[in-house]
């Protein structure tokens, strides 16, 4: 669910939030009600419980190392925010539109070469879930290997398809409202910072790619949840126009690197047990992770703190 602002005011003793109507809180609903902060964590109410609790979110791939704390760019505890519904953030509505636009050509490109037929879904017709009778992780891969009949079929040949689109350069962001947001000349070209350093970060120094292990824990965990061994990663480099035209993007001159992943159910079962009693202690029991210096300076930010 997408926003376009959140706004907060200290109000003597009391917290008030203002949010539009697209939020599950009603207006100028006070946050006392919904929360107690105690020892550097958020303790929701019975009452938000009661009123939301069916509404709290599952443990998908993305968020799957960001609980466990393998993610640069977010913490545990923000993602126990947006799980608990307390708050959205929106995505970059230039990557958002690269990212739906790409992802099916690249997809398209993976079928063709392999010669795999990989079946993708609609987000809104499955219910964002893929696994709907997990009540802990759930989600929705990429491309599923299905035969001609439409069933799934995962074997050697036939992997889990999870795709990245990646800029080649490193490009120029901004904070709006608490969310990073691309900076753009006047013509809507993304702003380079820094030329090929966003490939080079994919690379080691015998000019091997290697994905990120966030990015292999996150195809682990759907492969774990279809008791399947074997992945694929298709991962694609931007251009900057790319980002400014995505429909017009020519795949045959881009660099489109493909890495294959075999999963030992063993080397994630350690992980599957930590997530699923991070959920338990924090989801299940309305209680945060541990707030650590980025998580206050983002309350202090918004006058929660």
């Amino acid at each position: 669910m997408l926003i376009n602002y959140i706004s907060f005011i200290k109000h003597g003793f009391y917290i008030i939030i203002l949010i539009n109507k697209d939020m599950p809180f009603k207006k100028d609903l006070n946050l006392s009600e919904c929360f107690r902060i105690v020892d550097d964590q958020l303790i929701l109410s019975e009452k938000y419980k009661q009123d939301f609790g069916k509404k709290f979110k599952k443990i998908t791939g993305s968020r799957f190392p960001t609980i466990l704390g393998i993610n640069d760019f977010s913490t545990p505890f923000m993602e126990w925010l947006k799980m608990v519904n307390l708050y959205y953030e929106t995505m970059d509505p230039i990557l958002s539109k690269a990212g739906v636009v790409i992802e099916p050509k690249v997809r398209d490109y993976v079928m063709k070469k392999f010669k795999i037929n990989y079946k993708s879904y609609e987000p809104t017709q499955v219910g964002f879930d893929l696994f709907k009778d997990n009540q802990i992780f759930g989600g929705i891969p990429d491309g599923e290997p299905v035969d001609e009949d439409g069933n799934l079929l995962y074997d050697q040949d036939h992997p889990m398809l999870e795709i990245k689109t990646t800029s080649i350069d490193k490009l120029s962001y901004k904070k709006v409202d608490g969310s990073l947001r691309m900076m753009t000349d006047e013509s809507g070209l993304p702003i380079v910072k820094a030329k090929r350093e966003k490939y080079l970060e994919w690379y080691d120094e015998n000019h091997q790619i290697q994905v990120k292990k966030e990015y292999v824990l996150q195809l682990s965990l759907y492969l774990y949840l279809r008791n399947a061994k074997y992945g694929r990663f298709g991962v694609i480099f931007l251009r900057p126009e790319d980002y400014q035209n995505p429909d017009a993007i020519d795949l045959n001159q881009r660099l489109i690197d493909v890495v294959d992943m075999k999963l030992e159910r063993s080397s994630i079962e350690s992980y599957i047990e930590q997530a699923t009693k991070w959920y338990q202690d924090h989801i299940i029991k309305g209680i945060s992770p541990k707030m650590n210096r980025s998580d206050k300076e983002f309350l202090k930010l918004h006058k929660i703190i």
